[in-house]
């Protein structure tokens, strides 16, 4: 037979080598395997020059280049851990490199000597790209007390981040040249376009979604995005290749229309994708798509075939030089794994379904109707986007259930529908955008189109998440139940998730305790909350509540009677500016949360209180018939007010906490409340706060089950008809209460 014979797909990839080579030697690395690379490197160079191949030469030679490069951000991680756990006062000078509103990592610092931690209570002045000089002490960690923790050593040692940094006292000095600085540009252009492109949407979940699909920006609940996930289309709200893609997709239809010349257009879009990147504010996702991307269209303007494998390892080749730690970033191994299985097996999927949706192959296609190519075409478009996205579906399932815990066999069908809607919102919005800068009045308008367009959207989704064997989840119920889950927070804090109806939050802890370990722990079971309920003005106890309301669709928020200061202050601005409902709490307060649970409110506390813990609510959760008290940190004053107002103040559990300043659970209270058994929030408490081991031993003969948090971290309390079931994160075996 005459010809060339024809290489197989990776022959024309000389690039592959040197991305393994990178991928090597970044894993030598990582676990210090030497030896190993060695070998490696000596053997590779060896095979190369003895088989005259440069690919397997270079790759050695990348591999032991991306070990040194690699070994250079570790050895920079680890200088700055071991300052960082000195236990004292630290100061550090460098730049802020990014900044969110939402999320575990809310402000990425970056030192003079090129490592980065996280920073809390950095005043939100301060802007991404400006030189900091900050002041601080390292938030210890320690093992995990709750379920699904944040595990600081493992997610943010993995993204190549030292520790995280209380900050103290923060002065700036001046700006930063580079990409820091542009990526403060692009946030601040995202955050006048979010503002911008919803502005005619009052709908908050329809707002919070078309935020989603346009900028990527996923700030509400997970209850609100739920059914997005068990059809698996939340990649419909991570601005990544299918946005980048879509804008491409426009642009070039634009251009088209404008009769733009093929080079001129090829330009145009390159610079439209990198364009929609920085508007999106220069998150990985999209810089990747649109480097990878960029790569296969220049090869055009080169002249030259292009090859999507040799594209593909060229910009991972690209993002591990720029930032070795990418390769063990979720988004990173979704975005290649992906890409690599839609290019290797789409071809082979469509080969099969185009002769399925042709005309008739004996009508030449010059006799075709109008109709018949309008039908053709249409048909090859959907089908072609049904291959694409079940290509995707098969890369993508094995790492959303590795880890995300989620299958979801419908994406595959689900997809085809949910990327029509953001194509759609996407054009929308690039018109609202020109229009609405000529006619202010026409964006709004066009907004509100938008808005009907997620809210279709969402019902769609909820319609296919109903459908027989649809998803599975592939993780546990949560170890409460229906019941509460009492967090084991640092000290001073508190926090109690109730998951009934639509979940309430009883106190959140401090902004760094309710990202760390009550928002994770929800995350992670799928729970979320629409009722919050802030005991007292106490930063430890409610500094999370404000997080709270902006992350999940919060209804109602239950405060104290007292004057809105700090951290109350801020919940009621928050709370205002996203329609909450506020109830000020008074002693006839009855909040129903479902038919079987509703919480009194015993106590507004004493205004005229000069410490806060006895300015605040004592609540009683009645579920099941179960009654729960709850006193936070009330003392003496509070317990002798409750006993005179003459109230049933009975409870089958106690949870309850002690300042150092004043004592709780005298005698005539506990007899009054008589509880079966008593959750003590004391872990970190110093010995003054701590319950007196005398007490506790009394308790203990008289009967009364006691769970100190310090020994048994988070407890959980899961109340059913005639049982009460009360087990803890820490120790094993479980107490059951019966009627």
């Amino acid at each position: 037979m005459n010809g060339r014979p024809t290489r197989p797909t990776l022959g024309r990839c000389p690039l592959l080598y040197l991305f393994l080579g990178a991928v090597a030697g970044n894993l030598a690395a990582e676990f210090s395997l030497w030896p190993i690379l060695i070998l490696f490197v000596v053997l590779g160079i060896y095979q190369g020059l003895y088989h005259r191949s440069p690919p397997l030469t270079a790759s050695a030679v990348t591999a032991l280049l991306m070990a040194s490069w690699h070994n250079t951000r570790l050895q920079e991680r680890k200088n700055l851990y071991s300052l960082l756990n000195t236990n004292r006062e630290v100061q550090l000078s460098g730049t802020l490199v990014e900044s969110n509103s939402a999320g575990l990592v809310r402000r990425l610092f970056r030192t003079e000597a090129g490592a980065h931690l996280t920073l809390v209570n950095l005043p939100d002045h301060f802007k991404t790209g400006q030189n900091l000089l900050i002041i601080g002490r390292a938030v210890q960690q320690e093992e995990a007390r709750n379920p699904k923790g944040w595990n600081p050593e493992k997610t943010l040692s993995r993204r190549g981040i030292a520790g995280c940094l209380q900050v103290t006292a923060a002065q700036a000095n001046g700006w930063s040249g580079g990409f820091p600085l542009l990526r403060g540009w692009a946030e601040d252009w995202r955050h006048r376009l979010s503002k911008k492109l919803t502005t005619g949407i009052p709908n908050r979940s329809a707002n919070d979604l078309v935020k989603g699909v346009i900028l990527g920006e996923k700030t509400s609940s997970s209850n609100a995005f739920d059914d997005f996930r068990k059809t698996g289309t939340m990649h419909v709200f991570a601005v990544s290749g299918l946005h980048v893609g879509l804008v491409a997709l426009i642009i070039f239809g634009l251009g088209r229309l404008l009769r733009l010349p093929p080079r001129l257009l090829l330009w145009t879009i390159i610079l439209a994708m990198f364009g929609y990147a920085f508007v999106t504010g220069l998150r990985p996702p999209a810089l990747r798509a649109s480097l990878m991307s960029s790569l296969f269209l220049g090869r055009f303007l080169l002249h030259r075939r292009p090859s999507t494998f040799n594209n593909l390892f060229a910009a991972g080749l690209i993002v591990l030089i720029s930032d070795s730690f990418q390769l063990w970033r979720t988004g990173f191994q979704l975005s290649f794994f992906v890409v690599a299985v839609i290019f290797l097996l789409e071809p082979h999927l469509w080969k099969r379904l185009a002769p399925r949706l042709d005309h008739d192959p004996f009508l030449p296609k010059p006799v075709w109707t109008r109709w018949q190519r309008l039908t053709h075409w249409s048909r090859n478009k959907v089908g072609k986007m049904f291959t694409v996205s079940s290509a995707a579906w098969l890369g993508s399932a094995p790492l959303s259930a590795l880890h995300f815990g989620w299958f979801t066999p419908i994406a595959a069908f689900a997809s085809v529908w949910m990327v029509m809607f953001a194509f759609l919102i996407l054009i929308i919005a690039f018109i609202s955008l020109v229009l609405g800068s000529i006619a202010p009045s026409t964006g709004p308008k066009l907004n509100s189109l938008n808005g009907h367009l997620a809210t279709t959207a969402k019902i769609s989704a909820e319609t296919m998440a109903s459908w027989p064997g649809a998803w599975a989840r592939l993780t546990s119920d949560p170890p409460w139940g229906n019941g509460l889950c009492v967090f084991d927070l640092n000290y001073g804090g508190g926090a109690v998730h109730l998951n009934a109806g639509g979940g309430v939050l009883i106190d959140a802890g401090n902004e760094t305790s309710f990202w760390q370990e009550v928002q994770p722990a929800l995350t992670a079971y799928q729970l979320s909350c629409d009722s919050l309920i802030a005991t007292h003005n106490d930063a430890e106890h409610i500094g999370g509540l404000d997080a709270a309301v902006r992350i999940y669709p919060i209804q109602q928020a239950l405060i104290p009677r007292e004057l809105p200061r700090r951290g109350l202050a801020e919940l009621v601005s928050t709370s205002k500016s996203y329609g909450v409902e506020l109830h000020l709490a008074n002693r006839k307060t009855n909040l129903t949360i479902d038919d079987e649970t509703w919480i009194e409110v015993l106590s507004t506390g004493n205004p005229q209180m000069p410490r806060a813990d006895d300015r605040g609510l004592v609540l009683l959760v009645h579920q099941l018939d179960w009654r729960i008290l709850i006193t936070a940190d009330s003392g003496y004053e509070t317990e002798r007010a409750l006993l005179a107002n003459n109230q049933n103040i009975s409870a089958d559990i106690w949870i309850c906490g002690r300042h150092s300043m004043d004592n709780m659970g005298h005698d005539a209270f506990i007899r009054a409340v008589n509880p079966k058994a008593i959750i003590a929030t004391e872990k970190s408490y110093p010995e003054s706060e701590q319950i007196p081991k005398s007490w506790q031993k009394w308790l203990e003969s008289e009967g009364v089950a006691f769970f100190s948090q310090k020994e048994h971290g988070a407890v959980f309390v899961n109340p059913r008809k005639n049982t009460l079931t009360i087990k803890s994160y820490l120790q094993k075996g479980e107490t059951v209460l019966t009627r």
